[in-house]
């Protein structure tokens, strides 16, 4: 975990460097509208989350997930800068602690997934723009030799209209292999910004509204977190299986800071619902699904964002 950190910290510093370049650049997607969000070039967040009971009383114990996330991304502009070429990877990893059945024993174990995003970004006339993202991704406990079984693959594209000054709205869909556990997601994506509210959707997956001042921002943000990993065993539940996964919505309220030009700072709390652990067998099924009780959580990170 400390290696990783200063690594992760090394790609902000670097980038730091070139943040009065950045800053310099146009910040328009049309000739006419200002952008209505900025685009994170690079990210670290920690999730803190409370002990949770599991509901299922046979299991008697309560479990325990952190993650800490990091993502890089770059967007290169060709075509007379009516297109874009994608570039991002994201960095998840996941503690699970779980008591066992005497308290003086628990269950620990550790998650990683590594994803690479590729896509292109095109703008059409009347305001229309597609953005389509393929997303190779590795997902395991690594406690064996890498093989099939921990790639996945993500599909998604996105439609938007800026509609005027002040809104977008778009249509999109998702798509992910997790495994042979095929899901399909249809999406829709509004952004408004107008004087000193700023309101952002990526339905169902994340919703945020802010109050803007001139260094920071303060509101609220919901956002559902669903992944899965290759593994032998669910530490949690303590029984045999080929996939390990969990599934959450957390909500809360949610303060941005702007620390230095393009350099931000986030802290976040509230409560975690629809908090669920999911095994899957080998043909992708779910076999058991077992529920934990709504907790508490809190998130601090930081991000660069142009």
């Amino acid at each position: 975990m400390k290696n990783e950190s200063l690594g992760v910290m090394l790609v902000l510093i670097l980038l730091l460097f070139g943040m009065k370049e950045l800053y310099s650049q146009k910040k328009t997607d049309t000739i006419s509208y200002p952008r209505l969000s900025k685009f994170t070039i690079a990210s670290i967040n920690q999730y803190q989350y409370s002990n949770s009971d599991l509901k299922s009383s046979y299991l008697n114990r309560g479990v325990k997930i952190n993650e800490f996330r990091a993502s890089a991304q770059i967007a290169i502009p060709f075509n007379k800068g009516k297109s874009y070429i994608f570039n991002g990877w994201d960095y998840i990893k996941v503690n699970s602690l779980a008591d066992k059945l005497t308290p003086e024993e628990f269950y620990h174990n550790q998650y990683k997934s590594i994803t690479c995003n590729l896509g292109i970004i095109n703008n059409f006339k009347n305001y229309w723009s597609l953005l389509f993202i393929i997303s190779p991704s590795i997902a395991s406990d690594f406690k064996e030799s890498l093989s099939n079984d921990d790639f996945t693959l993500g599909i998604s594209a996105m439609a938007s209209k800026r509609y005027n000054e002040f809104f977008e709205y778009g249509i999109g869909f998702s798509f992910n292999t997790r495994f042979k556990y095929e899901m399909y997601l249809p999406l829709l994506s509004l952004k408004y910004k107008k004087g000193r509210h700023e309101l952002s959707a990526l339905l169902p997956l994340q919703l945020s509204a802010f109050y803007c001042f001139k260094y920071y921002k303060i509101g609220f943000e919901g956002r559902l977190f669903e992944n899965y990993y290759n593994a032998d065993n669910d530490l949690a539940t303590n029984i045999n299986m080929d996939k390990f996964g969990f599934s959450k919505v957390n909500f809360g309220p949610k303060i941005q800071v702007q620390l230095y030009h393009a350099l931000h700072f986030n802290v976040a709390t509230g409560i975690t619902v629809f908090n669920e652990l999911t095994s899957l067998n080998k043909r992708g099924a779910r076999t058991e699904i077992t529920a934990a009780k709504n907790k508490l959580f809190y998130n601090f990170g930081l991000s660069v964002l142009k």
